[in-house]
């Protein structure tokens, strides 16, 4: 644990991996083999109490509640194979997001616990197909029900180019299910309810080559169906553990990016309807995996992961000031951002290069959006009022808002 000052006040080891010589039953190989796979990593949730659940997943599934000074308040053990995330309810207990093993196929159990980690319930929920191989996540709904996302392979053990989600009532009833296998995930790693009750899920895409891997942006509507879907990073890998909605309904998402060889921490930050506003790589020591982000009342960043530096290793902790975007938007059709007084040819390739091209997005979206139309993507019509301005005679594009 740390202070404000980022000055350590006390160290615990109390996960870890299952003992060598352990029965516990792995889970079958996925496609995305096990350096992604959610499962390997314990969870940590702080409570409202101002204390500390951790799951782990040793000779059974285990969750630990220890004070702010890292001192075991009590441990409880559950059935199931692999737990992958706890979560703190409203009336105090615990919700943990489990992979089981069923008599067909792989599916998501969920177990809710009272207050001191005794089991309520549980309920599985799945499909003839594989469900939580890799990856759970699970939020209880402002209406007291819950909602649970996780990878899906068909039960022949061929991978699915989507994800699996389920929503629950306050009494287990399934509301709606829906297999998004149209869109390209490879890993949905973190599901949230939005400010307007909608669901936004992120993980990462299926890769376009072995050495391509961006983040992925879903949100979906209170029914179940697809309102937008957001693909953006780098050249190489990028990986998203953590999602949160900021003050601004936009998003901030913390993962980890790499190369050939080092791993640094990645976060990056939306709109409101998952345009890219910025994102930023911390180079830090070694190999490196962040594992959970937040947004403090100042506005800045805490982001905490792990590094490897060998023969060194441990805990990894950031406090970051975003980058102040507060004057993004200076003038629409200035799509390059570079500030120049004239509109000019290469805001209108850069336009080009975007939309037809890959390249990389508009730094400031609004700039982009050269019409001022306000809609989610930027698209013909604002690379169309842009020629017209700058060749035909037409309308300069709006002012800012």
């Amino acid at each position: 644990m740390l202070n404000d000052c980022g000055d350590t006040v006390w160290t615990k080891s109390c996960v870890g991996s299952p003992p060598v010589g352990s029965n516990k039953v792995e889970p079958p190989e996925t496609t995305t083999g096990d350096r992604l796979s959610s499962r390997n990593w314990p969870a940590l949730e702080p409570v409202d109490d101002g204390n500390f659940v951790v799951l782990s997943n040793r000779e059974s599934i285990t969750l630990m509640k220890i004070d702010n000074m890292g001192n075991e308040l009590w441990t409880q053990s559950y059935g199931g194979n692999y737990g992958y995330c706890v979560r703190q309810t409203s009336d105090g207990g615990f919700v943990l997001g489990v992979g089981t093993q069923g008599t067909i196929s792989w599916d998501m159990l969920l177990i809710k616990t009272d207050s001191q980690g005794n089991q309520l319930w549980t309920e599985t929920v799945g499909t003839q197909h594989h469900e939580a191989k890799g990856h759970l996540d699970v939020e209880q709904t402002s209406d007291g029900g819950y909602i649970v996302v996780s990878d899906q392979e068909y039960a022949s053990g061929e991978p699915t180019d989507g994800f699996f989600i389920a929503r629950l009532d306050a009494n287990r009833n399934l509301l709606w299910q829906n297999s998004f296998d149209e869109i390209d995930y490879e890993n949905p790693c973190r599901i949230i309810q939005t400010h307007d009750g909608s669901f936004v899920v992120a993980g990462t895409t299926e890769p376009l080559s072995p050495d391509d891997w961006d983040i992925k942006l879903t949100k979906i509507s209170s029914g179940g169906s697809l309102i937008w879907d957001r693909s953006f990073g780098g050249d190489g890998y990028q990986f998203v553990y953590s999602l949160v909605q900021t003050a601004d309904s936009g998003f901030a998402i913390a993962g980890c990016t790499f190369g050939d060889y080092d791993r640094d921490f990645y976060v990056a930050k939306t709109y409101k309807e998952g345009q890219l506003r910025w994102e930023q790589t911390f180079d830090t020591l070694g190999s490196n995996g962040l594992r959970s982000a937040i947004q403090n009342d100042e506005g800045d960043y805490v982001l905490a992961g792990y590094y490897y530096d060998y023969p060194y290793h441990g805990m990894y902790i950031v406090k970051a000031t975003p980058p102040d975007d507060s004057l993004c938007c200076i003038r629409r059709g200035d799509v390059n951002h570079d500030g120049a007084p004239l509109i000019d040819m290469a805001d209108l390739v850069y336009l080009v290069d975007y939309m037809f091209v890959n390249g990389p997005p508009p730094p400031c979206w609004e700039e982009g959006d050269v019409n001022g139309s306000g809609t989610p993507l930027l698209d013909i019509s604002d690379q169309v009022y842009l020629i017209e301005y700058m060749f035909m005679g037409g309308p300069e594009p709006p002012p800012c808002p």
